[in-house]
């Protein structure tokens, strides 16, 4: 990410941050994670990013909204991971990651709604929440900026056209803003942090460095999410604006919005041979219960046949001519341990 830490605006985007790490992992077909370290050339300055891809293309792959128990009659914060797993336990699929999107602990936002969605919601084609008739007044507390999968047929088994994308991430108010294809719609934030491929932070240069949530979409038809700890330096300093735009762009996004960030920022993953758990470093030291989500399903089934072999060791880092122990994982597509076989 270009950077100028002396927080000049008007400086060149020379690169900032050096590749200290980064770890890949293929959690079932269609979804990817990875662990990426930076650092500056000072060694003064590290950062730790969690990015998941879920390719929304693929048919096993589903990205969807949710909050807590997903109950309209009692609206109610919670933890990223309670949520992921009432998803697991109540719903079709296997969740692999989680993030969190907005919070509506907002002045003048009704007490006894507190938890329920903050923007636009539909899954399935059904509309779950809209600000529009929502029964009183939504004021400024919505976020319009949304996720939206389209469907690939209508209900008469007509294709989508070709001017709709997969994927797209447009302002989302109320129902009156849909054309008809939209089957999920999950609400993320207010505004762009990129827009058409251009960072749209440049005047935020100097925001505050802080943990990030951040949700995007790559032209392919790839659903980003991206976490960042900060608040721990040494361990992670935390990024600006400018810079979240920046890593987003790196990962190939051409759209990207912010979420809510600081200690509600959580990142949940499923890892091959591991079950669902927060794979983040949490700045409050634990999870804050927050409004909805943004949660990756697969609907592959486990084969229990040997696909892939993870490799690992129990040091990050080593110096040369060490003499290091590689540990092979074996799992199927699914990321279900199996044997790796004797050839």
């Amino acid at each position: 990410a270009g950077v100028d830490y002396n927080h000049n605006a008007s400086t060149s985007t020379d690169e900032y941050y050096n590749l200290i790490a980064k770890t890949d992992w293929d959690n079932a077909p269609g979804i990817t994670e990875s662990e990426i370290v930076l650092d500056n050339d000072a060694g003064d300055y590290r950062q730790v990013i969690h990015i998941m891809k879920a390719d929304v293309n693929n048919s096993y792959v589903s990205v969807i909204p949710t909050y807590s128990e997903m109950n309209t009659s009692k609206y109610q914060t919670g933890t990223m991971l309670d949520q992921a797993n009432w998803i697991d336990q109540n719903m079709d699929g296997e969740v692999i990651g989680v993030m969190n999107c907005c919070l509506s602990w907002y002045s003048g936002y009704p007490a006894d709604r507190v938890g329920e969605p903050l923007g636009f919601m539909m899954m399935n084609g059904e509309i779950m929440f809209d600000p529009g008739n929502c029964g009183y007044n939504y004021g400024n507390v919505g976020f319009p900026t949304c996720v939206v999968i389209n469907k690939d047929f209508d209900e008469n088994g007509n294709p989508r056209p070709d001017n709709i994308p997969k994927v797209e991430m447009p302002q989302i108010r109320s129902s009156a803003d849909l054309d008809g294809w939209e089957d999920t719609v999950i609400p993320v934030s207010s505004g762009y942090i990129v827009k058409d491929g251009v960072n749209q932070s440049k005047a935020a240069h100097k925001s505050d460095p802080a943990p990030r949530s951040v949700v995007g979409i790559t032209a392919d038809g790839q659903v980003v999410m991206m976490e960042n700890d900060g608040r721990q330096s040494p361990f992670s300093a935390g990024m600006n604006m400018y810079e979240c735009a920046e890593v987003m762009i790196a990962a190939g996004c051409v759209y990207a919005a912010n979420c809510d960030g600081g200690g509600s920022t959580t990142f949940v993953s499923e890892r091959p041979g591991e079950e669902l758990q927060v794979n983040c470093s949490l700045s409050d030291g634990g999870e804050r219960p927050t409004t909805n989500t943004f949660l990756v399903i697969s609907t592959a089934e486990a084969s229990g046949t040997f696909e892939r072999a993870t490799l690992s060791t129990d040091y990050d880092y080593y110096t040369p001519g060490s003499s290091i122990t590689f540990n092979a994982l074996g799992t199927d597509a699914v990321g279900t341990k199996v044997d790796v076989p004797d050839d």
